[in-house]
């Protein structure tokens, strides 16, 4: 895409690929027979996320990790940093998971009012329960930092590094 149009049309085209994949996903369900048109079933059922609104705060949101990941991978010429910060990422979510609850699970499980639902909830639910609006906020924050400091960060860079190469030298 980059050679065809340029590296900022390239970086978004792609952080919306990037964001879209995230959301396919279908499972077949028990008790229903294989048939040989079941195929086209369960590609047609891999795209019904795509309808529900409670995806626009986490398609945002990897939509801005995408870009970021993208901006890093021009600037510094190398995939390196981009995958440390997305296993970096990836390993947060996981934990953080695994050690919160949201309002609405906890409401549901100690079967509570509605009145113990945060309101700030949307801020975080949807996706995964981490990556929604306030991820995105987030994210555009690093964006921007990014373009703000990333002449200061790259000159930083020794020239002798092998990894990075001359067209990365911002």
């Amino acid at each position: 895409i980059e050679r065809d149009t340029n590296a900022t049309l390239a970086i978004w085209a792609t952080a919306f690929f990037y964001a879209s994949v995230h959301f396919i996903h279908a499972d077949w369900p028990e008790g229903i027979p294989i048939r040989w048109y079941s195929g086209f079933q369960l590609f047609g059922a891999a795209f019904e996320k795509f309808g529900d609104p409670s995806i626009i705060g986490p398609f945002l949101a990897l939509i801005l990790v995408g870009a970021l990941l993208g901006y890093l991978r021009r600037d510094l010429g190398h995939i390196g940093v981009g995958l440390g910060l997305h296993a970096g990422w990836v390993m947060v979510i996981q934990l953080g998971r695994k050690m919160s609850v949201l309002s609405s699970d906890y409401a549901a499980i100690r079967d509570l009012p509605a009145s113990h639902i945060s309101k700030w909830e949307w801020l975080v639910s949807g996706y995964d329960d981490i990556t929604s609006y306030l991820a995105a906020m987030y994210l555009l924050l690093m964006l921007v930092a990014w373009h703000l400091w990333r002449d200061q960060l790259v000159k930083q860079l020794p020239q002798s590094n092998p990894i990075c190469t001359q067209e990365a030298q911002v």
